[in-house]
């Protein structure tokens, strides 16, 4: 019998399809012998040694799980998007938040640099500043939510299987804070069956910088047969710089190590327990912005350092009981970031009369745990109830140094802690065959505890909130392959105390209704399109607003509306090429002051942009004895703004770049090559680097210039 090592294989497909993507390039092919039987043979001599090109079907149960429980993403009533990741190495690029950004309309970061960024939907956007207010997208690591108020650590989606963006308010069944959306990340599971692994190395070289190398490696490993497997994640990678100071050049450049271990344990037939840790640590060596509009060097000579060391931990119960499935799951998370900046600027507002140097210490602690239960029949009625707890402790402490005396000072030290339990369910209501409504609700009560020492001043803040946030959505199938819905929902966010004011200022909580229509169609295994119409009212918006000293200050600035479209579509021909594209407009203005009064001024809200374009076209076609992809996309963002402060009011956005791929598979050998950046575009991406200068100076953060990448990798 032929033998051939190929490549896992993920995804629902037919027996035919399956086999003809597993033996591409092995030199074999599956011949049908019977309704459910297949025999390998080898290609006959004179025939191509490689499949016929044809692209993977789409398959139309895509099959996701951010609703907290296995549905068809057709059976969804709710705007999102999934990035399905490679099955090994990912040679195809996608490795960080911004290339998923890439991919998903309404998705936007800001662009402080790697493990500081801020991530918002639809327009949800409150400050570009780090401060203390609850960010507005909840990111979640499979059952769990990974950050509270942190900034995205970044992770890299080494053996991840997928991304679901959520978009628009999650508050029934993801709680406070998922004013946005909710971004999760879902990771490969142990096989309990099959030895396998791979092992990636890359090298990369940047305009404007120097060479970097990196690699990954996964191994998963069966214990006991059909019971216990164990799969590892590793990687590290160092990239080049591209920001030149005083100090030196390509000072900007980062090594990124960590990784990730999983243990499955299969205690029954239906019952699985899933054990996992996960670690990352960054570390830049300098920040990436300027001062003068499409340059790549800053006259500076301090370097303003900033690290991102996350460690996470979960213990997930997955099982049947009777008719329902039971998920019980917990997680603890330790976070802590870093940064250094240059306080020069600033410095007579600390005593300082020369060179002065800012270092703020970071610390998060966040603890969740979740019980739910869910259930359904083939009438199409489906209910889930569950409980939850969460339990975060945030930290920080900034000092001021006299670079010239080496002399240093406490400024700031504060501490929140904010505990939350809630009840929360949601059921699917049959109206026709055709029709049905799905009702959701979460009840919850928050404590928040702040603490603040600014100099010698203290102050304390003890509040208890009660909130209910609903959903109700209306999902209509005219037809097998498509969905049309409208939904309106709601999230909520707590309030607290601002650690910056002198004073004893408070900040009250806010809230967000979102109505919105659109629908989804899978067409003949080969046609994807989606569409959403949207309009939200945002009331009491918190914002982490920058004083005239750098500190960062949360207040609310008033009530905000956000109206817009969304468009996307993945088209593929049997001729091997392919189409994705996508639009997002938006209209996001913060329409009154904190006082009440209507504002008639232009008052954007942060970072998003007005208007967003994405189009790639990709070829698949047969390279000697290689199956062969080679892609262009271009990406367009339009005009952002930085704050709807008056003096903080600086334009940014308005560019494209062009990106180039090419990856090639043979058996278990992958390769691949990319150049972004093509044109060496030098727009700014980002009008902020430091909260000391950014009032006395213009910043800007250039696009990173044009990069080359090559990787080699191979599955076992």
């Amino acid at each position: 019998m032929p033998k051939a090592s190929v490549a896992p294989l993920h995804g629902r497909l037919s027996p035919a399809d399956a086999l003809r993507q597993l033996l591409e390039g092995t030199g074999l092919i599956a011949k049908q012998v019977s309704a459910n039987s297949f025999r390998l043979e080898r290609v006959p001599r004179g025939a191509h040694a490689v499949a016929p090109v044809r692209l993977a079907p789409i398959p139309i149960d895509i099959v996701v799980t951010a609703s907290k429980r296995d549905e068809a993403i057709l059976d969804v009533p709710i705007s999102m998007s999934v990035v399905s990741l490679s099955s090994g190495a990912n040679i195809g690029g996608v490795g960080t938040s911004a290339d998923i950004a890439d991919q998903i309309e309404g998705l936007s970061l800001t662009n402080l640099g790697p493990g500081r960024n801020r991530q918002f939907i639809r327009g949800v956007a409150d400050s570009p500043f780090n401060g203390p207010s609850q960010s507005t997208v909840s990111l979640q690591i499979d059952e769990v939510r990974a950050t509270y108020n942190a900034p995205d650590p970044d992770l890299r989606l080494i053996d991840m299987e997928r991304i679901e963006v959520l978009k628009g308010p999650q508050g029934p069944l993801y709680g406070t804070g998922a004013l946005g959306g909710v971004y999760r990340m879902v990771t490969r599971k142990p096989d309990l069956n099959r030895v396998a692994g791979f092992a990636s190395l890359d090298g990369s070289l940047i305009n404007s910088g120097d060479g970097a190398v990196g690699g990954s490696a996964m191994i998963n490993l069966p214990l006991a047969q059909d019971r216990l497997a164990l799969r590892i994640v590793g990687y590290g990678d160092r990239e080049s710089g591209w920001i030149d100071t005083a100090a030196g050049g390509d000072r900007n450049d980062m090594t990124t190590s960590g990784g990730r271990i999983a243990l499955r344990w299969a205690i029954a037939d239906d019952w699985t327990v899933d054990l996992a840790g996960a670690a990352q640590w960054l570390r830049i060596a300098d920040s990436q912005y300027v001062f003068t509009r499409h340059s790549r060097s800053r006259d500076t000579t301090i370097a303003e350092r900033h690290d991102n060391d996350f460690r996470f931990g979960s213990l997930t119960l997955h099982g049947a009981l009777g008719s329902a499935q039971l998920t019980a799951a917990a997680s603890l998370v330790r976070h802590e970031v870093d940064s250094d900046y240059d306080a020069t600027a600033s410095a007579a507002y600390f005593g300082i009369s020369g060179r002065a140097q800012f270092d703020d210490e970071r610390n998060f602690r966040l603890f969740d745990g979740e019980v739910r239960l869910s259930g359904g029949s083939a009438g199409g009625w489906g209910w889930l109830t569950g409980v939850s707890y969460l339990d975060a402790d945030n930290s920080a402490g900034d000092d001021i140094t006299d670079v010239g005396s080496g002399v240093s000072q406490d400024i700031l030290n504060w501490r929140q802690h904010i505990s939350e339990v809630a009840l929360f369910g949601e059921v699917s209501v049959p109206i026709t065959p055709s029709l049905r409504a799905v009702s959701g609700a979460r009840l919850f009560h928050a404590t928040i505890e702040n603490e603040r020492t600014q100099s010698i001043i203290a102050a304390t803040d003890s509040r208890h909130k009660t909130g209910f946030t609903p959903s109700l959505a209306v999902q209509w199938h005219p037809r097998s392959d498509a969905m049309l819905f409208i939904r309106a929902a709601s999230a909520f966010r707590p309030g607290g105390l601002s650690p910056a004011d002198s004073g004893e200022r408070q900040y009250d909580s806010d809230q967000l209704m979102t109505i919105e229509m659109g629908g989804r169609m899978i067409r003949d295994d080969h046609l994807i399109a989606s569409a959403t119409l949207f309009r939200t009212m945002w009331k009491d918006i918190q914002s982490d607003s920058l004083l005239a000293s750098g500190l960062v200050s949360t207040r609310n600035v008033g009530d905000g509306r956000i109206e817009g479209f969304d468009l996307s579509l993945d088209h593929r021909w049997a001729s091997g090429w392919s189409i994705d594209a996508g639009v997002q407009y938006q209209f996001a203005r913060l329409v009154k002051s904190a006082a009440g009064l209507d504002l008639e001024d232009d008052r954007r809200l942060p970072v998003v942009p007005d208007l967003a374009l994405r189009m790639g076209v990709k070829k698949r076609f047969n390279a000697f004895s290689w199956n062969a992809e080679a892609g262009m996309s271009v990406h367009y963002t339009g005009t952002a703004r930085l704050s709807f402060d008056a003096d903080l009011d600086r334009k940014m956005g308005d560019y494209a770049t062009v990106d180039l791929s090419w990856s090639m598979r043979k058996g278990p050998w992958g390769l691949a090559a990319s150049l972004t950046n093509v044109l060496d575009s030098r727009a700014d991406s980002f009008a902020f680097g430091n909260p000391f200068s950014i009032r006395s100076m213009d910043h800007y953060t250039p696009v990173r210039p044009r990069s080359f990448r090559l990787v080699i990798a191979r599955n076992w």
